[in-house]
């Protein structure tokens, strides 16, 4: 059960609190928060949120007026030749919106594995050692690693999902599709908003924000806003040897904080700062067996039996489903902390000869990010396979485009992609196996480290022609090149290796051209009929070996 205060300071000056009894659940409550389309006036929530919408329709399963940016245009949903689905602020709110696991539950065709996992679209899953074939962006800056989005779906102006592959505009990893997490914008009035959430597992969530005219209400010239979110709740999962819950599997300790400034110094242009900081601390990594039968008092890893009795106070394997047994957590902690910054140059001019309206923009950014994780494979109490794993990367992304719309006949966009991901990460494995169907009894200890640097840039242009007011052409092509480069020292003190001590290093590039070409027509008003041929690419990925 779940109860959560919200409240909203608006340039009204005035305080509105709700409150809200869910039905009992442990990961959802639908929330009451305050509506951007309710005060203001249109014109006003167009610019604080990229015009996320048009009309004033609160109903959430409602999408067709959304205006979206999946194509690099402003867009409505409508409009757009390909599977989109754009989820308003409102509808964030509504569905209460907290992680991927609670956003597929949105798109059709798209299912995640864990609360914060790899997002599947269309069954096109991600592959062991590979990445994700679903782009992740976080207001248009691709994001590398999965737990990108961690802390990222409070305080949103829309999120966009294209379904099917997109890579045109998006490239690099758009194989089944892509994601854009989209922040509010500054903007020229006061606003102070936050809520509170308590329930059972111990939750305990705040999360708030200001928005702040720096030069006074009314004045564009240098906005600021602010929001911050704090966010904890007891493992799912019981783990019997560790005293403290709060640590238990499936745990839960987030703290996040952004801001963003946002100035228009002169009509036509528009510059964007954008900077976060998260930690997440998701508790311990250990879950339950492949296959256990604890009424025997015996552990089985995987299909191989082990010998109880050469374990020391070994202990069966919980009954219980929702328990285990791990010292894991003696090794160290799941940690994550991440941070980034992003800056947006967008320089529009309206009614270019034949040309129509141009836009040209410059996006960048830089993220650092450590992540430390331990993982107890079998879930007993004896160390048969714990891993304990550092990473550290750090990546940069550069965008620069030029693109026209509302010209009478043609519209394009053309641009550069730029992007490189280091990471450095040590593992470290410990274990001590005694299979009674094996001639093995050994201590294992196997560190690694392993350098890995993957960087890639790809021109692309897409262009629009239409020949009739009902009748529009479209396509577009992309030149994606990659390389990955890796180095891999491991050390292994087992008296029978199973991975020889060795330094490994190698280097792959790969190179793949993409685009989509197709034909869409408006046969009435607000509704069209296209069909298009799209191509995706993922970059590939290397396994070294010491047979080479």
């Amino acid at each position: 059960m779940i109860w959560k205060v919200s409240l909203r300071h608006a340039h009204s000056f005035f305080i509105i609190l709700s409150l809200l009894l869910s039905i009992p659940s442990i990961s959802a409550a639908q929330d009451t928060d305050y509506d951007p389309q309710a005060e203001g006036d249109e014109e006003r929530f167009e610019d604080l949120s990229d015009a996320e919408a048009v009309d004033g329709d609160d109903d959430f399963t409602n999408i067709e007026e959304i205006v979206v940016t999946i194509t690099k245009r402003k867009e409505t949903v409508q409009d757009v030749p390909s599977a989109i689905t754009g989820i308003s602020a409102t509808q964030i709110s509504q569905a209460n919106i907290q992680n991927s696991g609670d956003l597929v539950t949105l798109i059709p065709n798209a299912v995640v594995k864990g609360q914060g996992g790899p997002i599947t679209i269309r069954g096109v899953a991600q592959s062991h050692s590979s990445q994700s074939p679903v782009a992740q962006h976080l207001n248009g800056i691709f994001r590398f690693n999965d737990d990108a989005f961690a802390g990222q779906y409070y305080d949103l102006a829309r999120i966009e999902v294209a379904r099917g592959p997109s890579g045109t505009v998006y490239g690099r990893n758009a194989t089944s599709g892509a994601i854009n997490l989209i922040w509010m914008k500054p903007h020229e009035d006061v606003d102070v908003f936050g809520d509170v959430a308590i329930g059972n597992y111990e939750r305990l969530e705040f999360r708030g924000g200001l928005n702040w005219p720096i030069l006074g209400a009314g004045d564009e010239r240098l906005m600021a806003r602010f929001a911050f979110q704090r966010a904890s709740h007891d493992g799912y999962l019981d783990n019997l040897e560790q005293p403290d819950s709060s640590r238990d599997p499936a745990a839960q300790d987030l703290e996040h904080f952004r801001a963003s400034f946002r100035s228009k110094p002169i009509d036509p242009l528009t510059i964007d700062v954008r900077s976060f900081w998260t930690q997440n601390y998701p508790g311990s990594g250990a879950s339950r067996p492949w296959s256990a039968y604890p009424e025997s008092g015996k552990i089985f890893f995987g299909a191989l039996e082990l010998d109880t009795d050469s374990y020391e106070f070994a202990e069966p394997i919980p009954l219980d489903v929702r328990q285990v047994r791990s010292k894991s957590f003696l090794i160290g902690r799941n940690r994550l902390q991440h941070w980034g910054v992003d800056a947006e140059v967008r320089y529009e001019i309206d009614g270019v000869r034949w040309l129509g309206d141009l836009e040209l923009v410059a996006l960048g950014g830089a993220e650092w990010r450590r992540a430390a994780g331990v993982s107890d494979a079998d879930g007993s109490d004896p160390q048969i396979l714990d891993t304990e794993r550092d990473d550290e990367t750090v990546a940069g992304t550069f965008d620069l485009r030029a693109l026209t719309s509302n010209a009478e006949y043609v519209n394009w966009i053309v641009g550069f992609f730029f992007y490189q991901h280091t990471l450095d990460r040590f593992q470290q494995t410990f274990s001590f196996l005694n299979i009674p169907s094996l001639p093995l009894t050994t201590d294992l200890n196997i560190d690694s480290t392993r350098h890995a640097q993957n960087s890639g840039f790809a021109p692309y242009f897409n262009i629009n022609v239409t020949p009739f007011d009902w009748l529009e052409v479209f396509g577009g092509f992309r030149w994606n090149q990659d390389k990955i480069e890796v180095d891999e020292v491991n050390f292994d003190s087992t008296p029978l290796p199973l991975r020889p001590g060795s330094e490994l290093s190698g280097s792959q590039s790969f190179g793949e051209p993409t685009g989509e070409i197709g034909v869409k027509s408006e046969w009435t008003d607000g509704k069209i009929v296209y069909a298009k041929f799209a191509r995706g690419y993922k970059a590939g990925n290397i396994e070294l070996r010491a047979d080479g």
